[in-house]
């Protein structure tokens, strides 16, 4: 929910739900894959992420609004509501310029990753100041709506690919608060025995969307302002995201664009790819 970071539960039904499973808190914590400390926080009514009280909800399986408190789905609701005004304003500017065809296309993209927990790609290309921006940004409310998690980040030549893999993960981090993410998070710095690889930014990127099942949106604005080797490390980084319900989304002019001949001599792992052309 945009502008809304954190969230109460219902305490009484989330005490309910774990005694009715059987269950102490030092078990259920340990199943729900949250810290014992952020489990005592939600069952004495402090505020947790979307993210890790939408973990605890599909752990009990009971909808997610349902186990909120009751003046949060009042919110919950509000703030759908403005979502999808935003979007709708998005989706009729575009559609007055002859955009639908490029939204019903990135659609039915992001159904699919969702569907089939795979990754795809989008390619949105066109001349200079014909709205890929803006078809990215509708796009982005879209994902909005359907749970997925979306980072938005404009390319300049400068960006370091693991400099960026770590900030990603950081904006990550603050819709997923748990002591988990923080283990996971300092593990870059951990000292590491001859048997235990160091890993990378972009492995503990990996390694993060993989433990908190995170249907994520990567939208990178101007990607042909990007180098050869950032541009390889995203196309790897694509290849490696199997299993997983996400998406890419780039953006690109045709006047300068090393991009596309880069992109198709490396995306032969890719799952899905789909390019867009405004022309």
């Amino acid at each position: 929910m945009a502008g809304k970071r954190a969230i109460i539960l219902d305490t009484r039904m989330l005490i309910q739900l774990r005694t009715s499973s059987g269950l102490n808190r030092y078990e259920a914590a340990d199943r729900i894959g949250v810290s014992l400390n952020t489990l005592k926080k939600a069952e004495k009514g402090s505020p947790l992420f979307f993210a890790t009280a939408r973990q605890i909800a599909q752990f009990y399986r009971v909808p997610f609004e349902e186990l909120c408190a009751a003046h949060e789905r009042h919110h919950i609701k509000a703030e759908r509501q403005r979502a999808l005004r935003k979007s709708q304003s998005f989706k009729d500017g575009l559609s007055e310029n002859g955009h639908q065809f490029e939204l019903l296309q990135i659609d039915q993209r992001l159904e699919w990753a969702a569907v089939c927990e795979q990754p795809t790609f989008v390619h949105i290309r066109g001349q200079c100041g014909i709205g890929k921006t803006h078809v990215l940004r509708a796009a982005l409310a879209t994902a909005s709506e359907k749970s997925f998690v979306c980072i938005e980040q404009p390319i300049s030549q400068k960006l370091n690919w693991m400099c960026m893999c770590h900030d990603w993960l950081q904006q990550l981090e603050l819709t997923n608060a748990d002591a988990n993410a923080e283990a996971i998070s300092a593990g870059i710095w951990r000292a590491h025995t001859n048997e235990e690889p160091i890993l990378t930014s972009e492995d503990l990127l990996i390694q993060f969307l993989s433990t908190h099942h995170i249907q994520l949106v990567l939208a990178l604005d101007d990607i042909h302002n990007a180098s050869e080797s950032f541009t390889c490390n995203l196309v790897r980084f694509s290849n490696r995201l199997k299993s997983h319900a996400a998406a890419i989304l780039v953006t690109s002019c045709l006047e300068d664009e090393p991009f596309t001949s880069v992109f198709h001599r490396h995306r032969s792992n890719l799952p899905a790819a789909s390019l867009l052309s405004r022309r």
